[in-house]
């Protein structure tokens, strides 16, 4: 049986809290279920060195080519170890990252939709297309839709993973102050755009 050790990042507790370690195994679960072709077992938390992780037990699978891809992407990691024995062994991830991530994180301001929030419901999506994140990895193009999409955070997001993006808001302020920051983004990066 192999057991793992998954460090959250410390800015998903800023806004979630409590809740950063259940929010992280919920959509653990749901991934496993359809992304990763059920090799968790059991997931819970576990205090090591007096720091929280959650913890995952695989059985007989352990956490290897497409299963390791999708929690290498998961919303919340910041670090995964293999537990071994009293000792944590670090498993490298391998997040998917066709540009900078600072696209998702540079614009402040206020009612913007929390960042780690998006990322889990773009995931969330991502298991519901077959084979969705190993189409994802190998570069298939995959479309997101935006219905609502405010000044971008979900765009955004899809920027990072390399998917075609699409985001609809019938707010002209908020599509003309988007457009604004993502031309700067693009100019900033030396990306061909028009």
């Amino acid at each position: 049986m192999a057991t793992y050790a998954l460090l959250p990042q410390a800015s998903a507790n800023r806004v979630y809290g409590a809740a950063a370690l259940g929010l992280a195994a919920a959509e653990l679960r749901v991934l496993d279920q359809h992304a990763m072709g059920a090799v968790i077992e059991e997931v819970g938390t576990v205090v090591l060195g007096g720091v929280e992780y959650l913890r995952l037990e695989c059985g007989s699978a352990s956490l290897r080519g497409p299963a390791l891809d999708v929690v290498s992407n998961l919303s919340g990691l910041h670090a995964l170890f293999e537990i071994d024995g009293d000792r944590l062994r670090p498993i490298e991830i391998d997040p998917i990252r066709r540009q900078d991530d600072d696209v998702v994180t540079i614009q402040r301001y206020a009612g913007k939709t929390n960042e780690a929030l998006t990322h889990l419901l773009v995931n969330l999506a991502l298991a519901a297309v077959p084979d969705g994140f190993a189409r994802l990895r190998s570069g298939t193009p995959l479309r997101l839709l935006d219905p609502a999409c405010g000044r971008g955070t979900t765009v955004n997001r899809a920027i990072v993973y390399g998917l075609d993006a699409v985001g609809v808001d019938h707010d002209r302020r908020d599509l003309e102050a988007y457009e604004s920051f993502l031309l700067g983004w693009l100019k900033d990066k030396r990306l061909k755009h028009e």
